[in-house]
Formats: C-alpha cells, structure tokens, sequence
C-alpha cells in the first residue's frame, strides 16, 4: 500500500472514531444523564470513551455546531444550557417547519399510502397506554419525523433534523414531561386524521395549533428554571 493510501485510510478510521464518539456523547446529553450546564472535561471523557483528546475534541466540536454543547474561554466545554429564549425561538421555527411539512404530507396523501404514519400513530398510542415517559417522547418525535419525511422535501428534512436532538434535549433537562398520555396521543391522532383527509390547509392550521401548545407549555417550564 503506497504512502498516500495509508494516510487516506488513517483518516477515515478517525473520522469514524469521531463518528462514533459524536454518537456517544449526543445520547449521554439527550438522554439527560449529562445535565444541561454541566462541565465536560476532556481527559475524563476520553478516558471514558478510550478516544484521543483529539478525536474527542472534534466530537465536541460537530456537537457544538448541533447547539448542544458550548465551549468559552476559560472554562472548556458544557452542555448548552437552554433558555426560554432558547425555547421561543426553536419552538417557532419547529412550527413553521412542521406547518409546511404537513401541507406538503396532507398533499402526498392523496396519491400515496400512509402505512409508516399509521404505524408512528399506533407506536405512540402503546407508548401511552403504557405510560413509560422516555418511550412516549421517542414515539411522538418520531411521528413528528414521519411527518417530515412524508413531506418529502430534502431540504426541509435536513434542517428539522438538526433541531431534533436540541427538542430531546429540552424536554430531557427541563422535566417537560407527559402530563397526559391520553392527551398527547389525542393530539397526535387528530394532526394524522388532518393530513391524511388530503386538506392541505386543515394539515397546516392543526400542525401550527399543536406546535403553538408545545412551545407554550415548554416555554413556561424553561421560565420557570430560570427564575428558580
């Protein structure tokens, strides 16, 4: 194997390493396990992982960019904390992201099955029935998601996945919890009853009502945390 080849093979080992320890360190974060505000040491944390600091400080650097960790002068890195001018701006741009996303699904609905949206709808009516907080949270994300991929629009896809973590995140560390698990999944089966109807504008109005409530309530929680 010539010079050159050897090199290229090196990087991609450690751009898989960073991969991987990106990977790690988002579900320790999302999760909850590393709390919101807290100091991320990077010996401890490559010790942990068994990564270099270099690989390990390129993990922290994507997630820096992701908006879940951040790093200042003089005190390295922590996990961001949010605040409720955090919760205001990305529960508005979730709004307007998933407003055009159910347009465009009620849209494809017309001419295209539903079986994955159905089957979002059913894995968070069991999550619900059930009453386990973490799997109620995944199941309703992950409804939302199929709503974003139904819509089929790359773009919009690419930019609501990079605001999915930070909204695991937000609920994780601000005990926004399920309050009502009949509730939420009564929620979520009327935004699936208005896409599949194939109205657009009814898609969009319940899409926009049911983000408006969610960002509400976060945000009254996240307010709360930082007058405590």
């Amino acid at each position: 194997m010539s010079k050159d080849l050897q090199m290229k093979g090196l990087a991609i080992e450690k751009q898989t390493l960073v991969v991987q320890a990106k990977a790690a360190l988002r579900r320790e974060i999302v999760s909850g396990r590393l709390r919101a505000g807290e100091r991320l040491r990077e010996m401890p944390l490559a010790e942990t992982f068994g990564l270099s600091r270099g690989t390990l400080r390129a993990a922290l650097s994507e997630l820096e960019r992701e908006g879940l960790v951040e790093r200042r002068a003089y005190s390295g890195w922590s996990v961001t904390a949010f605040t409720s001018a955090d919760a205001h701006e990305l529960y508005t741009l979730r709004q307007a992201l998933e407003g055009l996303a159910a347009r465009l699904a009620a849209q494809a609905a017309r001419t295209r099955p539903a079986h994955d949206l159905n089957e979002a709808l059913a894995r968070l009516k069991r999550a619900c029935a059930l009453g386990e907080r973490s799997d109620v949270v995944e199941a309703d994300l992950a409804l939302h998601l199929q709503v974003i991929e139904m819509a089929g629009h790359t773009r919009l896809k690419s930019l609501y996945e990079g605001l999915s973590d930070q909204i695991r995140v937000f609920i994780a560390t601000s005990d926004a919890g399920v309050e009502d698990e009949s509730a939420v999944y009564e929620e979520h089966r009327r935004l699936v009853a208005a896409i599949l109807s194939g109205n657009p504008d009814l898609a969009e109005s319940v899409a926009h009502e049911h983000n408006a409530a969610a960002g509400e309530a976060l945000y009254r929680r996240i307010s709360a945390l930082d007058d405590s």
